[in-house]
């Protein structure tokens, strides 16, 4: 079985991945967000925090922090890519960042959440 650590890192990468790729490709006159970040990708990235809290076990925190994590290393990868080409790009990058940390929190408490509440759900109708 792997480790915690194993866990977080495997959730870290999926998430970077699953929400980046499509997150990098369109042009950044056309990249709207949160909208960017949200969408299928969205929804693996919160069932794989679900399946990271269950099976890890990292705790809440963790897993929030690490989804998090992913949410604002896609939006810096995209803002290093943009301004390296074009150093006006991300006059707003601030906010940019601020909204990635909404939807990582977002993300990783909801699927966090929702796996402790699927394993109460369970837990409770095991004894009845």
């Amino acid at each position: 079985m792997a480790t915690k650590s194993a866990w977080l890192i495997l959730t870290f990468a999926a998430a970077l991945l699953v929400t980046g790729i499509p997150y990098w490709q369109p042009a950044y006159n056309v990249l709207q967000l949160p909208e960017g970040l949200l969408g299928p990708g969205a929804l693996f990235v919160l069932l794989l925090a679900g399946f990271c809290r269950i099976f890890a076990p990292a705790g809440t925190l963790a897993v929030t922090g690490v989804v998090t994590a992913a949410m604002v290393a896609v939006v810096v990868v995209r803002i290093e890519a943009d301004t390296a080409i074009d150093p006006t790009a991300h006059n707003l990058m601030p906010f940019e960042i601020v909204i990635a940390v909404f939807v990582g929190l977002v993300l990783g408490l909801a699927g966090a959440g929702g796996a402790l509440a699927v394993r109460a759900l369970l837990r409770l109708a095991q004894r009845s």
